[in-house]
Parts: C-alpha cells; sequence; structure tokens
C-alpha cells in the first residue's frame, strides 16, 4: 500500500519590536524662486500577511527533466528598517518649476522571494520563500519639473507639461549570497510624463 502521508507539525513565531522613527527637514529660501530642502527619517515596512503564513504549497513534475517547484511563506521575517537622506534644490518661476533631488537610504532585513530546494517525502521542490536580507543600500537623483503653456491664447492657456526621470543605484551588502547585487524590483532608469489642465 502508499506510505502514510507526512504528519503536519505546527508552526509558531513570536517577534516584538520597538520603533522610534524621527523625521527632521528644513526648509533654505534664497531670492529668484530658489530654495533648497533637506531630509532625514527612519522608517518601517512590516512584512505582509501572506508572506508570513507558513502554509507550503507544492506542485509535483511528472516530467522528469522538470523541477518539482513550490511556494511558502515565512513566520520569522523581520520588518525592514531604513534611514533616509533627501535633498532637493527647487527652482519656482511664473509658470512652474524646476527640480533636482537627490536621495540616499540605509536598509536593513529588506524581504526578498528566494528559492532553495527543499525535501518533502522524499522528493526535492524548488521552494520559493520569502526572506530578508542583511543590509542593502538604495542611492539616486530624479530631475523633474513643470511648465504651463500660458503664452497661448485662451483656453489653450491653461494646458501643461509635467515629467520627471530617476536614475537609481542599489546594492545589497555584508554577508548574504546576493551581496554585490541590485535590489530586486527597483528599476535602474525611471520616467514619468504627463499633460495638464488647469484653468
Amino acid at each position: 500500500g502508499a506510505a502514510p502521508p507526512a504528519p503536519y507539525v505546527p508552526v509558531s513565531a513570536d517577534s516584538t519590536d520597538e520603533d522610534f522613527l524621527p523625521t527632521v527637514t528644513a526648509r533654505l529660501k534664497f531670492d529668484n524662486g530658489l530654495q533648497a530642502r533637506l531630509g532625514f527619517s527612519k522608517s518601517i515596512r512590516r512584512p505582509e500577511f501572506g508572506q508570513l503564513n507558513p502554509s507550503v504549497i507544492l506542485s509535483r513534475s511528472n516530467n522528469p527533466f522538470v523541477q518539482s517547484a513550490g511556494s511558502a511563506g515565512n513566520p520569522d521575517l523581520r520588518e525592514q528598517k531604513s534611514n533616509s537622506y533627501d535633498a532637493t534644490l527647487e527652482y519656482y518661476f511664473s509658470s512652474g518649476y524646476l527640480a533636482i533631488a537627490g536621495y540616499y537610504r540605509e536598509i536593513t532585513d529588506r524581504v526578498i522571494n528566494g528559492p532553495a530546494v527543499e525535501t518533502f517525502d522524499g522528493v526535492d521542490y524548488n521552494v520559493t520563500r520569502p526572506r530578508n536580507i542583511g543590509s542593502a543600500t538604495l542611492q539616486g537623483i530624479e530631475v523633474s519639473g513643470q511648465y504651463f503653456l500660458d503664452f497661448l491664447p485662451g483656453a489653450l492657456s491653461g494646458f501643461g507639461l509635467q515629467g520627471a526621470s530617476t536614475l537609481a543605484d542599489s546594492k545589497i551588502g555584508g554577508s548574504d549570497p546576493l551581496a554585490g547585487f541590485p535590489l530586486q524590483g527597483v528599476s535602474k532608469y525611471n520616467y514619468t510624463a504627463g499633460l495638464l489642465y488647469d484653468k
């Protein structure tokens, strides 16, 4: 007869956190529409409930050339913490603004999804679980602006353009197996553009 199924093993996890999350901002205003902003903040991002769910979902492959796969949560995930440093130089004029901003983030315990081979009932599965990475940095520059075409006649003068472009660089540090690689889900180049109307 068939082997009896493996017994269920209860899973429990417990954690307590106390976080102090200060924010400091400053604005320096100059003549002729020029101003600078400086900022520092600490923030946290807690794992989503589904990421903490310890259940395992397995999909067994009947093809010997295809690895059986699975997915699972991780009840031991820690919250992501970051220290953020920001500096912005902004120029405002009658029909819009231009701004350049720099930012730097020190991130600990970022949650990523990582696969690993795990064995269930004698079968190897490639199981993807969320896990924390020890440390990472994220830095970049953003240029943005807005301009209304107020030189156009009548109702057309309410049209405007808005856009931004960001260059981001991220790197995983510490002794993590992914050390030296960029963070998951962070694009190096980002662009946005929009058409506005305000009259």
